[in-house]
């Protein structure tokens, strides 16, 4: 089994209106979702419940909805690093198959749905 976050890129924390210079101060952290930085974006409890549950009692959770068949991709990790192409098709498991235009040909290969990103 691949475990892949279900939120790449971002983390939850619960602080206070003190510690956001605190937060933002740790390596790695970029900057904090909000309409200005001393007013950070709330998640409600009930989400995170909702998520946490989720999470819990299930195996089969797709973490990229947004990716739909049809859609323009760039594999973001891996050797494949960088190529685009369009997804074809999703396979059980979170992998994907994209095909990539090769001097007018066309090539499909199998990716985790954690590598691609949406163009």
């Amino acid at each position: 089994m691949v475990q892949i976050p279900l939120f790449p890129g971002y983390l939850f924390v619960r602080i206070t209106q003190n510690q956001i210079l605190q937060v933002l101060s740790i390596n790695g952290v970029v900057r904090i979702l909000g309409p200005e930085l001393k007013r950070p974006s709330e998640v409600p409890e009930s989400e995170i419940r909702a998520i946490r549950t989720l999470t819990e009692n299930s195996s089969k959770v797709d973490p990229y909805p947004y990716l739909k068949v049809g859609r323009l991709v760039r594999v973001k990790y891996g050797p494949l690093k960088g190529l685009e192409g369009l997804l074809v098709k999703k396979r059980k498991r979170h992998r994907l198959v994209i095909s990539v235009g090769v001097l007018r040909r066309s090539v499909a290969t199998e990716v985790s749905a954690g590598d691609v990103e949406p163009l």
